[in-house]
C-alpha cells in the first residue's frame, strides 16, 4: 500500500510484529557493526596496508585490489561482521559492506594515508 508518494506500508498479517521486531534488530545491529575498530581490523586481515594497491567505493561494497592474495585471512574477514566477501579474482575483493561502507572506506583511506599509501 502506498499512503503517500515517500512512504510503503507492507501489510504481513498476523506477523507484522515479529517481522517489525527482527527489522528494529538488524538496524540497531548494523550500527554496532560501525565501531571504530573494524577499519583497523580489516586492514590488517587485508595483510596490511603494503597489501593494499586500490580501494574503491560501488554503493554498497568497498572493492579492494591486493598486491599479493596470499596476504588476505579470509576467517577473520568473515569475522568482521560484513555482509558477504566476493573474489571475482585473485587481487580483487568485493566487501559488501552495507550502508556503512562509505564510511569504513574513509577510515580504510585515513589509515592508508597516516602511512603515506594511497
Amino acid at each position: 500500500v502506498r499512503p503517500s508518494a515517500n512512504t510503503l506500508q507492507v501489510v504481513l498479517g498476523p506477523i507484522a510484529d515479529q517481522v517489525a521486531g527482527e527489522l528494529r534488530a538488524a538496524l540497531r545491529g548494523a550500527g554496532a557493526r560501525a565501531d571504530a575498530g573494524v577499519p583497523t581490523r580489516l586492514l590488517a586481515a587485508l595483510g596490511g596496508r603494503r597489501n593494499v594497491a586500490a580501494l574503491e567505493l560501488a554503493s554498497t561494497r568497498i572493492l579492494v585490489t591486493l598486491r599479493d592474495s596470499a596476504g588476505v585471512d579470509l576467517t577473520v574477514l568473515g569475522s568482521l561482521g560484513l555482509r558477504a566477501i566476493a573474489r571475482p579474482a585473485p587481487t580483487s575483493l568485493h566487501l559488501v559492506v552495507g550502508p556503512d561502507a562509505a564510511a569504513t572506506l574513509q577510515a580504510l583511506r585515513r589509515l592508508l594515508d597516516r602511512t603515506g599509501t594511497t
